[in-house]
């Protein structure tokens, strides 16, 4: 079903893109995968969860990849993303 809104992100190389809430890591994932070329800011709430993703997307992607993938904790107060100049959110 995403692959049908896939144009919709209009992703292009050399962009940073964030994923808010990211969860268990999955999107980021995907996106670590299909763009070498694009940074991928990785925003979950709290330590733990933020671990849980990071463990979830490191186990599957080269240290290549992963050098590409950024994980920000965040907080009831921030995001902790607003020093980064994202292209996409």
């Amino acid at each position: 079903m995403l692959w049908q809104y896939w144009d919709f992100f209009n992703i292009q190389p050399k962009e940073s893109v964030a994923e808010l809430g990211a969860g268990s890591g999955w999107l980021s994932l995907l996106l670590c995968i299909l763009y070498n070329d694009v940074e991928i800011y990785v925003n979950e709430l709290g330590k733990y969860s933020l671990q849980q993703a990071r463990y979830n997307i490191a186990s599957e992607l080269t240290p290549a990849q992963l050098a590409h993938c950024h994980f920000i904790e965040g907080s009831k107060n921030s995001t902790g993303l607003e020093m980064e100049n994202l292209d996409l959110i």
